[in-house]
């Protein structure tokens, strides 16, 4: 654990769908951030891309009613700030934030404008150090078709994909779904291509579902890529780097946590943040060179895409193949969420997780 006392931001909310997700997480980790070694700032971005700043730090003598009065604030819908925040249109927002001079700006916004490399390259241009991966690995694992086409090229195996970029408000799907029949089949996934948490997906077993899935997609994202449906055991692996106690780096593979659905007929929102949606097995029910396989497979692909902090591989397996899904580089932080739990099944408890992010944060240079 580092010695001095750091100011950290917690940056939460967004401008994606996933802005509640986003909240949540920012709220655990507020919760969790060890008062003898951390000021925070809890900072909102809005739906709107206004950002709410709190005048001060929260310092060592902050309750966790505190902290929940804050975040109350944040979710409650309201044109004005609250006592004690300002309210900063994102213009004026980085000159705020460079005033207040965080040593470390705590990522914990999902989706478009958080995980894409946005907000990585505006807290660059800073000069403030954020955790998890840098702009082009954010931007490239956010971009699922061309994550996947990368991942192929490199001899991963991937789902069977069909896609459309930069799709018309209201298009003419007829063409792109006699293709998606011809080369995906039913059932088959449809995913908004630069949105997480499963937001916009559906899955389709026939023309007609297809069409309405797509027209679904196509509220959330322009581009849009349709999945063969890969039956198996659905596995994620978390990847972390760490600064060991002599000052040397390390990377660290967690252990893999299978996904059981126990209601839905895949891992869409819902089962994602609704406890008891789903059963998460930490360490996976898999024979132990599958599980070395699963692991290989994560740290090599956290390597390819240039990630760093954290991230999360999310993976398929049948009979005996692994098939990537796509990379997670701001994984949630909710107490449902899946890094957390990979975490602690290796024996990292939530507050010194996050320790380790920041700690490493604090030590790279995008």
């Amino acid at each position: 654990m580092q010695s001095k006392r750091l100011r950290a931001a917690v940056i939460c909310g967004g401008i994606s769908p996933e802005h509640e997700v986003s909240l949540s997480s920012g709220r655990t980790s507020a919760l969790a951030l060890d008062r003898d070694h951390y000021d925070i700032l809890p900072i909102c971005i809005r739906k709107t891309g206004d950002w709410l700043i709190p005048v001060c730090y929260l310092g060592p003598d902050r309750t966790d009613e505190e902290i929940n009065k804050c975040f109350d604030e944040f979710q409650a819908s309201r044109e004005t700030a609250p006592e004690g925040v300002h309210l900063y249109p994102v213009e004026a927002a980085l000159i705020a934030l460079k005033v207040l001079s965080p040593d470390i700006a705590l990522l914990l916004l999902h989706g478009r404008g958080g995980e894409d490399g946005l907000i990585q390259g505006f807290l660059e241009f800073s000069g403030i150090r954020y955790t998890g991966p840098g702009v082009l690995a954010s931007a490239l694992a956010m971009d699922k078709i061309r994550c996947l086409r990368l991942l192929a090229n490199w001899n991963y195996q991937v789902p069977p994909i069909s896609y459309r970029l930069e799709i018309p408000e209201r298009p003419d799907f007829s063409g792109f779904i006699r293709n998606v029949e011809k080369k995906t089949g039913y059932p088959c996934f449809i995913k908004p291509a630069r949105v997480g948490s499963s937001v916009g997906m559906s899955i389709a077993h026939d023309h007609s579902e297809l069409e309405a899935a797509l027209l679904l997609a196509r509220k959330y994202d322009s581009q849009i890529m349709v999945e063969e449906f890969i039956r198996g055991v659905e596995v994620t692996c978390g990847v972390l780097d760490r600064v060991a106690g002599d000052g040397t780096e390390e990377r660290i593979v967690l252990p893999p946590t299978e996904i059981v659905l126990k209601k839905a007929a895949f891992f869409d929102y819902e089962s994602k943040y609704t406890p008891g949606m789903t059963e998460e097995i930490t360490p996976a029910r898999l024979p132990e060179d599958m599980i070395k396989k699963v692991q290989d497979t994560a740290g090599a692909i956290y390597q390819l895409i240039g990630c760093s902090g954290m991230s999360r591989i999310d993976m398929i397996i049948r009979n005996e193949e692994i098939f990537v899904l796509e990379c997670n580089t701001i994984p949630g932080m909710t107490p449902t969420s899946l890094l957390p739990q990979g975490a602690a099944a290796a024996g990292i408890g939530f507050p010194e997780l996050l320790d380790i992010i920041v700690n490493h944060s604090i030590r790279k240079q995008h």
